[in-house]
């Protein structure tokens, strides 16, 4: 299964731990990661990334999102390039029966945005995570 990963890629990256563990937790099932890069530590992304461009980081995670089979984000921190990919494979009518998982650590839920933890789209599955190994007794029943 070809997975698309969204995290915060230059904004508030104090999910970092919980990212990896999610990306490697996925992997390890023998599944493909393809936004792979996004545990990659902040300085060298960001350096990677603006040397590949605004429009080619857009056409690429675009072309991404339409190859993936399930997108899983990481929304406890906001980010507009998250919400984007969410958006996007949840509106997108040649998407529409593809999955999204939409994860938040629940022990600051009131804190979160609510159009991430309020999201009753049928093909979105919404979860409150209390732990790494919370995320990993979620995931199994999907991948």
């Amino acid at each position: 299964m070809n997975v698309y990963f969204a995290a915060p890629v230059r904004g508030d990256r104090s999910k970092i731990e919980t990212n990896k563990y999610i990306v490697n937790f996925i992997k390890e099932r023998g599944h493909k990661v393809l936004t792979n890069h996004t545990i990659k530590e902040k300085g060298k992304l960001i350096e990677i990334e603006n040397n590949f461009g605004s429009t080619n980081i857009y056409k690429r995670d675009i072309k991404w999102i339409d190859e993936c089979d399930i997108l899983i984000a990481e929304a406890t921190t906001p980010s507009f390039g998250v919400g984007y990919e969410v958006g996007y494979m949840l509106c997108a009518k040649k998407l529409k029966n593809r999955k999204v998982i939409i994860l938040y650590d629940k022990t600051i839920e009131n804190q979160i945005s609510a159009i991430a933890t309020g999201n009753c789209n049928k093909n979105a599955t919404v979860y409150g995570y209390e732990s790494e190994d919370d995320i990993g007794k979620f995931l199994k029943n999907y991948l």
